[in-house]
Order: C-alpha cells, then structure tokens, then sequence
C-alpha cells in the first residue's frame, strides 16, 4: 500500500492518516509468542513477527485462545491470530483450526512445517475437502506424498496411534490427488489402520508395531479367528510395500483370537515386500463383509480375486498362552490370486510346535460355498516361496481349478510339507521336506487329498531328520482315494533333506574347521560341522553319508580323521516314498534314491494303476507293494501294469521288488513286464489267502544276482494252479566270439526253460539252445564264426521251480 505524506503544514487529520498508515505497515517483532501475549497497547489490524510466523491482531475474543495459532493478549479486548500463510500446523490438527476462513487467500497454497502443501478453496468448490473449525476450506495440491510426521508422528518407537489414523482417513479422503503414503521410521500402534479408497500405493522403510491390545477391525474370519489386523486394506487396486509390521507384545485380539499383521479386503490388491514378525497370522486376502458365519454354514460377502503377494517375509510364532493356535503366515482365499516369491519361517523359541497351522494356504471360497459350484476360473499360482517349518501343514492349496504350484521350497514340516486339494493343478519342481514333527505319524511331504488331472512333476521329496528321531512314520507323496485319472512324473524321493548325522571318527588330525566335509567316497557335507562330544562331529544338509572307515578331510584346513561309526538314529528316511489311493493313476519314471524309502511305492484300495519307468534303489522292504484294491462297482478297474521298472540293491537281502498283499479284493489282472530286478532277496512275493481270481503275467523281465528264489515258494503251487497263464521271462545279450562255437549265459529263472529263442546278429549260421539248466543255458553255433557275432535270446518258464 502507497501511504501518502501531505505538504506542510498538515492538519490533526492528515498526521493521523500517516501515522495511521505506516503502522499498518510496520510488522512488530518479538522473540517469543508469549511476548505478544504480553505486550501492551496493540490495536486490531497490528502485525506481530515470531520465530513460528506472523500474527495478526483482530478485535474482540471469540476464538478460543491455544497459545499457538491464537493468542490471547494483555488487553482482554483483542487477540493475536497466527496468518494462515505463515507456517500451517500439521495436517491432523487442521479439523479444529478456529482462524477465521477470511484469513486464508482463496487459491494460496498454504505450507505445513513438515513439507504437506495444501490450497485455500473457494465456497463454491466441490468435491472432497477439508473444512476447518474457522470455515476455511482445504485440499492437497495434487501429485504430493503424505507422511505420519505431517499429522504429528513423532516416531523412533513413541506411541503413534492418533496420527497414523489421521494419515489413513486422510489417504483415503484424498486419494485421487495424492501421489502416495509413504511411513519411514518407527511407530507404536494400538488400533488398526484401514485404508479404503481404490488405487492407493503406501510405501516405505516404516516399521509399525503393535503396542497392545487390538480388539477391533473390518476383517471377517472363518470361525475361530478374531477380525483384528493391524493394518486393513480394503481397497480395490491397492499396493502396499516396504512396511515392517512387528509384534512385540504377544498376540491380542478379540474372542478367540490371536490378531493378524495385514489384511486384505478387496480385490487387485498389491502387497510387495512387506514384512511380519512375531505374528500368528501374517497376511491374510480375505473376503469383505460378513464372511463365514459359525454354526449356519453360510458364506456371505464378497470373494476376492487379483491378489498380488510377492517377496514378502513373514516370521510366525504361536500364542503365548497354552492354546492351540490356528496360525497362518499368508493365507489367500478367492480366486486367480498370486504368491510368489514369499520366505515364511515359524518361530519355535516361544512355544512347542505343531501350534502353527499353515504356512501359505490357498483356497478357492466357491468351491465350498453351500449351493454354488467350484469356480472354473479359480486360477491361483503358488510359486517360489520359501517356508520352513515346523508348520502342521507347510504348504495348503485347495479348492483351485487350473491353478500352479511350482518351484517351491517346504522345510522343517510339521507333519505334511504339502497338501493339495483341487482340480487340473500342475505342482512341479518343488523342494518338499517329508517327516513327522515329535510325534506327528503319517506325516507327508506331498498329501494329495482330491482331485482330478492333476500333475506332479519334477519334485524332489526328501525326508529331515525330527525331534524326536521318529525314522519311518512318514512318508514322501499320498494320493488319496479322491484322487483320480492323475500323472505322477519324473519326482525324486532322496534321503537329502537336511538329515543330521553323529560320526565317531578316529585318527584325527589338523584343526577342525568350518569348511564342507567330504569323504574319500565322493560324499559330501556343506554344512558347519558341530561336536556334540570329543572325538565326534555332527554333520547336517548333506549329499550323501560317510560310512565307517571312510577318510574325511575339510575343504579349507588340515584337519582329517577316519570314520569309525555313524549314528543312525538322527537320521530319516521315509516309511512310504508314494502311497495310491486313487483311481486311474500314472506314475511313470520317478526315481527312488538309495536309502531313502523302506517301501517306494504301496498301491492300497487303487484302481487302474500303472506304473511306468524309473528306478527303486536301496529300499529297505519293498519296491512296490500291492494291497486291498477298490472292490467291483468303486471307481474303475482292479488292473495293475507295472512296466520298465529297476528294482535294484535292496538294503539287508529281506526285501521284495514286487509284493502283493490282500485278503479281500485282490487285483483281477497283475502284469509285470520289461522290469529290471538286480540283488534282490526275492523279485517277486504273494501273501494272503484267495489268488483264484487274479490274473498276473510276468514277461520279458531280467534277474540278476537275486536270491534263491525269484517267487515265495509257499504260495507257489496255488498261485500256479490259480493261474494258468503265470509265466517267467528272461532275455539278455551275450557275443559269440571269433572261432568260437557256444557261449554260457546266466537266465536266473529258478527253472528249466521251455523254451529258448536266439536270434544271431551276423553270419554265424544257425544258433540253438544246447542243455538248458535251471540257471543257465548254452548257446551253441553250428560252426565256430569267423568274427564276433551279437546274440540275442531270450528264455521262458511256463512253470518255475517252487522247492
């Protein structure tokens, strides 16, 4: 403003105007509020400067007087009010703001000490805004972050509660002009933050924590879970990363529950790279409204689909009282939801285990809500996640039609590593740990319970070494009597699955290091050797074993030492590597490693079952065992093939390639060919009581170095007379050399054989059978060739030697 100063001489009127002027001009300046408080004779319209900003004098007392925006002055008549365009208080405190809305310029844009930008509206201007105790009205500028600081967090751990639910109302009130909400630093929460509105992205370092009791939420659960989370998203098209949510007070909730970290209430929601610790529920897609409700069996609500959870690290714990949770570390209900990438570990140093459900489960709701079909389009993927256990169920997928479960990794399970339930599922390339925790028997590294088309390829199943030592009450891949018409392909059941083992070793010599142990049988072990005792160590996630004379030397050191026993009790293996149920199963090319199964493979109450391919090596009873088929009229066929298979080096010289047991429902038709069976104590064994309606063939397999017989004896003459069509079979290569006329081959068929073929491959005439034994027969040419000449025979015994 242009003040003018008249000529002299000036009249009282013109003085006045001046002096008038230049005071409306002059900003006062004080180092404290409390001096404006203080200070005498200023007058409606006077500019007052303190370190916060400027104030501005208005008449009269109306406003309520906080020290802060508006204080109250020694005259009684006036106050100082802070300018809104001097620094703004944080945004929580703008609701209640009683500076008068002619204060704030329309179309300022207005500045918080903590960097949020707000703009001064018109009256007339619609649309989501902030309205101030005063009237003024306020938005964001658009395209800016919001922080827990701008509503007056003060975070490094203090209690935060107020100001992160200020943030999370604001967020969702402004969320089509906020660029996001980012949390760095620490905060103390005790009530929930639930975040609406669609599209929001909350990113961050920020670590939450839950600092009590939290007793309410929008979270609807299935029947014995509470609906508290600590933070709820509950917009569609979210995106959350980055966060830290932790409890360290022990898990509250409401009636019968135990709280969870995150939860999510709507569909397309993002969650990357989040982390939990110390939950018993880490994150959770669930569905919105009511949910399951206890007792009616009625779904209700919203299900849920597009879910992203990827690359987040979830650490649960059991409750800290002596309940049995049902704790979870991701859980997804609904359909074509995604988990990848994700590492869940179980915390066992607060309590026992097998208080700890699940790791990851996947379900499809439409599949078991009452009066409506299985979604076909319940598509999920389960894919690269890492969770180590003891969980009673590491992995659980369930309910999906057309889903994927690969490259997945189940440590340390509780009693199953996997379980599967669903339609046209492909589970491949997964890392299962199959064993029992304590005294969890018939546990499974893969349970299949039901489902049709499924595929298993690829996976590797191994056992680990428990609590307790229990060695045989567990078990590799279960296919359910639900399961039907399914491919098992191409898995590996290995005794690698971090088996812990104690070797007394001798001879030592040089300073034992923490390199990898390797023996002079190529074995080795990578882990960091222990020494539970003077003269041992204790070795653990190994390829292979040490046996005792072995030198073991240390990659790194001059240590060696000779092994001079193993403790065996450490170590697992498993009971059964596959167990069928089902109908229609193929099972082709799997591979059994040396001690790794007591039996590879039980047929039990299975119907059209063929097993192709592959090999079964070191069992310790059994390479397959055939036992109480399906009767007629449940589910198909009691046909069994068995064909190409390698049945090899049995552990103790008590085993069976083949064992067939029933006393009722025995296979109508038993066919064996093409198989491989090699050090065995017996090939094939028959136990019950009525073969009369079996078929079985055995053709064009090879025995080689088994034991004295190559069926059980005992049942020999009724299994012939019930069987008239039992034949043996064996066929070989052998090489008539130059300028010789017979050669010897070994047919290991317990019998003399009825008859022998022999086809030459070369020009050496005609070639017979000569003087066929119960072991062997020669081949003999009718002149001795003038170069080697290939033979191929092959050797039948329509009756085999019983005695």
């Amino acid at each position: 403003m242009t003040i003018q100063v008249p000529e002299l001489p000036m009249t009282g009127s013109d003085l006045k105007s001046t002096l008038d002027g230049l005071r409306a001009r002059q900003i006062l300046s004080f180092d404290t509020r409390a001096g404006i408080a203080a200070a005498e004779g200023l007058v409606p319209g006077d500019l007052c400067r303190a370190p916060v900003g400027t104030y501005q004098v208005v008449a009269g007392t109306d406003l309520a007087a906080d020290g802060s925006l508006v204080i109250a002055l020694a005259s009684g008549t006036a106050q100082a009010v802070r300018l809104p365009t001097s620094q703004m208080p944080h945004l929580a405190a703008l609701p209640d703001d009683p500076r008068p809305a002619e204060l704030f310029p329309e179309g300022a844009v207005l500045t918080t000490a903590e960097g949020a930008r707000m703009e001064v509206l018109s009256p007339t201007e619609t649309g989501p805004q902030l309205a101030t105790a005063g009237g003024a009205r306020l938005r964001p500028v658009a395209g800016q972050a919001i922080t827990p600081e701008m509503f007056g967090a003060r975070g490094q751990g203090a209690e935060d509660t107020s100001a992160l639910v200020a943030l999370a109302a604001f967020a969702d009130t402004f969320a089509d002009r906020l660029d996001l909400v980012r949390i760095d630093g620490t905060h103390r929460l005790t009530k929930t933050l639930q975040f609406t509105a669609p599209g929001l992205r909350i990113t961050g370092a920020g670590r939450l924590i839950k600092g009590g009791p939290i007793a309410t939420g929008s979270l609807s659960e299935t029947d014995g879970f509470s609906s508290a989370a600590l933070v709820t998203l509950a917009g569609a098209g979210q995106h959350l990363s980055g966060l830290t949510l932790t409890d360290e007070d022990g898990i509250d909730g409401a009636t019968n529950g135990y709280g969870r970290a995150l939860a999510v209430c709507a569909s397309d929601v993002t969650v990357e790279g989040v982390t939990c610790v110390d939950w018993v529920n880490g994150i959770e897609v669930a569905w919105s409204d009511t949910g399951f409700v206890a007792g009616a069996e009625n779904w209700s609500g919203t299900e849920l689909s597009g879910a992203r959870i990827t690359g987040c690290r979830v650490t649960c714990r059991p409750h800290h009282d002596d309940q049995t949770s049902e704790g979870c570390g991701i859980r997804s209900f609904g359909s074509d939801n995604r988990i990848t990438g994700n590492r869940v570990t179980a915390d066992e140093a607060h309590g026992p285990g097998l208080r700890l459900l699940h790791g990851i489960k996947v379900e499809a709701l439409s599949a078991r809500r009452p009066g409506t079909p299985a979604l076909d389009d319940s598509l999920g993927v389960v894919s690269g996640n890492c969770v180590t256990g003891p969980f009673r169920h590491n992995l659980y997928v369930e309910g999906l039609a057309g889903g994927t479960v690969t490259g997945n990794t189940c440590r340390r399970s509780g009693r199953d590593g996997m379980v599967v339930a669903g339609a046209e599922i492909t589970v491949a390339d997964n890392v299962v740990d199959a064993g029992g925790y304590r005294d969890s028997n018939d546990a499974y590294g893969i349970r299949v319970q039901s489902g049709k088309a499924l595929s298993l390829t690829g996976n590797v199943i191994r056992p680990w070494r428990n609590v307790s030592g229990l060695r045989d009450g567990h078990h590799g891949l279960f296919l359910g009597r639900g399961v039907g018409h399914s491919r098992v392909s191409g898995n590996i059941f290995t005794r690698d699955g971090g088996v812990r083992a104690v070797y007394a070793v001798s001879a030592e010599s040089g300073t034992l290091g923490t390199g990898a142990i390797q023996g002079a049988g190529g074995d080795r072990f990578e882990a960091v050797p222990e020494r539970p005792a003077p003269g041992t160590i204790l070795l653990g996630q190994g390829s292979g074993w040490f046996e005792p004379g072995e030198v073991l030397t240390q990659e790194g050191s001059d240590w060696t030492a000779t092994v001079t026993a193993r403790d065996d009790a450490p170590d697992a293996r498993m009971d059964r590597g596959i167990e069928c149920r089902g109908i229609g199963l193929t099972l082709e090319d799997n591979r059994f490693e040396r001690g790794a199964c007591a039996t590879c493979v039980q047929a039990r109450y299975a119907s059209g079952l063929t097993l192709r391919g592959g090999v079964m090596e070191g069992f310790a009873i059994r390479g397959v065992q055939i036992q109480d088929m399906n009767p007629n009229g449940a589910g198909g066929p009691r046909d069994i093939l068995i064909e190409g298979v390698t049945f090899r080096d049995a552990q103790d010289g008590t085993e069976e390639g083949v064992f067939v047991f029933s006393f009722d429902n025995l296979p109508e038709r038993l066919r064996i060919r093409g198989c491989s069976f090699e050090r065995l104590s017996r090939a094939v064994k028959f136990g019950g009581l009525d073969f009369g309606a079996m078929h079985v063939s055995l053709e064009g397999c090879a025995f080689h170095g088994n034991g004295a017989d190559i069926l059980n004896p005992r049942l020999g003459d009724v299994l012939y007379e019930a069987c008239p069509g039992l034949k043996l079979t064996a066929q070989g290569e052998a090489v008539l050399g130059t300028g010789q006329q017979s050669v010897s081959v070994t047919h290991g068929l317990m019998g003399t054989p009825e008859v022998v073929l022999v086809t030459p491959g070369g020009d050496a005439g005609a070639v017979w059978a000569d003087a066929p034994g119960t072991s062997s027969v020669t081949l003999r040419a009718a002149a001795p060739p003038a170069e080697d000449v290939p033979l191929r025979w092959r050797a039948e015994v329509a009756r085999p030697g019983w005695a």
